[in-house]
């Protein structure tokens, strides 16, 4: 019994989130349950918003992918621009910094970096702008085995925004995403 109340009362003090997930959030939660959080672009099922209930501080927005029948399917983050770069030095370390955060928490993940044969980007003081011409890639992707955290797949992205600035997207599907593409591709289906 006194395990019971013990457990209880970290679930309390913790605000009903002892076991949130990815950025303090869980597979399932409704809209109402975020706060300053509006609609992104056409699809109505995708909001963004600058806080969620654990924040990290690399990163300045988070979109949130909600299905009206099973709540939320998909949580990204996405950092700070990163200006000034063209070599990448800054946007690699913050890369490997939550390249290593990520494998600590689900196990090592699916590393890709590389350029793509027959690149002119190939020098050193071209990586960003490879990563800008889309001829270079990095990447990383986890399959988490024992379903921690109720995530089916994990995916981490560097993205350039010009020749020498960029950001890192970090997404996390739920296990009930795919339900969520099988709802989009009914209603697609219905509309014809």
């Amino acid at each position: 019994m006194r395990k019971l109340i013990v457990a209880l009362a970290v679930v309390v003090m913790c605000g009903g989130n002892a076991f949130a997930g990815p950025f303090g959030t869980n597979m399932g939660d409704t809209v109402d349950k975020y706060q300053n959080i509006t609609v992104s672009g056409k699809n109505k099922d995708n909001f963004i918003s600058q806080s969620v209930p654990k924040p990290h501080s690399d990163f300045e927005n988070y979109l949130f992918t909600f299905s009206p029948q099973h709540g939320l399917v998909k949580i990204s983050g996405i950092t700070k621009s990163i200006h000034n770069d063209a070599y990448g030095i800054n946007v690699k370390s913050l890369f490997k910094k939550l390249y290593d955060q990520i494998n600590s928490k689900y196990g090592i993940g699916k590393k890709n970096d590389f350029i793509m044969t027959g690149s002119v980007w190939k020098e050193d003081k071209y990586w960003k702008m490879g990563l800008y011409k889309e001829e270079r890639i990095l990447t990383a992707f986890w399959n988490p085995k024992d379903n921690k955290d109720n995530i089916e797949s994990i995916m981490l992205k560097t993205i350039a925004l010009s020749s020498d600035s960029s950001l890192i997207l970090l997404s996390y599907e739920y296990t009930n995403f795919d339900k969520y593409i099988e709802e989009q591709k009914k209603n697609e289906q219905d509309s014809l």
